[in-house]
């Protein structure tokens, strides 16, 4: 890990990159840093988009090619060089952007949950100094750690080394806001999103399968079939369709940063917030097996009412569709 920082008033068209000399001492201050900025940089709080790098990489876009070149060699003077290298492309990038604000940028390599991470995150000093500059190293260190607004982590991205060496889809993930000077982040990581409403609502019944249920009015554990009723139905409700997983962590876990953690504790790919397809969505409430040349499809709410089984027998109580099954007997 080093910190280097880029000087950027905003209304001003000038910037200015000071460079560490020496990598960060791998010590408590530094992991209980990253162990906050990769928390922070997780929650659901931050609007973080998934996909690659730019298709056909311009010759002007540094950062792709820097970090092909780094993972082909990994050390700790090719590290040096990658955030080197890129700062100073950013810092060509926003010294016309009066809008741009500068901060210490954090690069970072790292394993957690054996996957191995290449970041960047942008953060802002607090009042009480996050981090200063040491003359006798002229490297940036970390001050103290107690000061750490975690609202201060203004952008970041990351990198799954795995998935990019096996050309795996969504292998960047990177923070997206609404801010217009925020665009020269994306630009400079050459980031392309990808969405995909399918996967991401596949990836949110995965999670709704597997994640410990939360507790219904009576202080019990919810069923599962609740559990998925309750999602489906915060979706039909919600404007526009569209689903924010804090929305889910606030009616089903009291505003616990569940839903997203459990997605990333799991490797699950998923937006915090998304457009669940309809198609997929209806798995949350309907049951659909095909098996022996035959096709039932019906609601959770059917199950042990007008749907049961008893051995290898399935038992179906429905006059509607047994005279419908009739009729092809005449």
């Amino acid at each position: 890990m080093i910190i280097h920082e880029l000087v950027k008033e905003q209304t001003k068209t000038e910037a200015e990159v000071y460079l560490s000399s020496r990598l960060l001492p791998v010590d408590q201050k530094s992991t209980s840093l990253l162990e906050i900025l990769v928390g922070r940089y997780s929650s659901s709080k931050t609007n973080i988009r998934h996909g690659k790098f730019s298709d056909n990489i311009k010759d002007d876009e540094v950062f792709p090619k820097e970090f092909e070149e780094y993972i082909s060699n990994v050390s700790d003077d090719s590290f040096i060089k990658m955030a080197e290298v890129t700062l100073y492309d950013l810092k060509r990038m926003v010294q016309n952007i009066s809008a741009a604000k500068g901060g210490y940028f954090i690069f970072a390599d790292y394993t957690m949950r054996s996957e191995d991470f290449y970041a960047v995150f942008l953060i802002r000093n607090t009042e009480g100094k996050l981090v200063k500059k040491d003359k006798t190293t002229d490297s940036y260190q970390i001050d103290s750690i107690n000061h750490l607004d975690l609202e201060k982590l203004a952008m970041g991205c990351r990198i799954n080394k795995g998935s990019y060496l096996k050309s795996e889809g969504r292998y960047l993930s990177f923070t997206r806001k609404n801010q217009d000077f925020s665009e020269y982040f994306t630009k400079w990581i050459s980031a392309k999103e990808l969405v995909d409403e399918e996967l991401y609502t596949k990836a949110l019944i995965d999670i709704c399968t597997a994640i410990p249920l939360p507790l219904d009015t009576d202080g019990k554990p919810m069923s599962r079939e609740m559990l998925k009723r309750k999602v489906f139905n915060v979706i039909k409700d919600s404007s526009n369709s569209v689903l924010r997983l804090t929305m889910l962590d606030e009616i089903l876990f009291g505003g616990e940063d569940t839903f997203y953690k459990f997605a990333q504790e799991k490797g699950i790919t998923i937006d915090p917030e998304f457009k669940p397809s309809k198609k997929i969505l209806k798995k949350l409430v309907n049951v659909s097996v095909f098996e022996d040349n035959i096709k039932l499809e019906f609601n959770f709410d059917d199950f042990s009412n007008k749907v049961k089984t008893d051995g290898d027998l399935v038992i179906i109580q429905s006059q509607k569709l047994a005279d419908s099954i009739n009729e092809y007997r005449e």
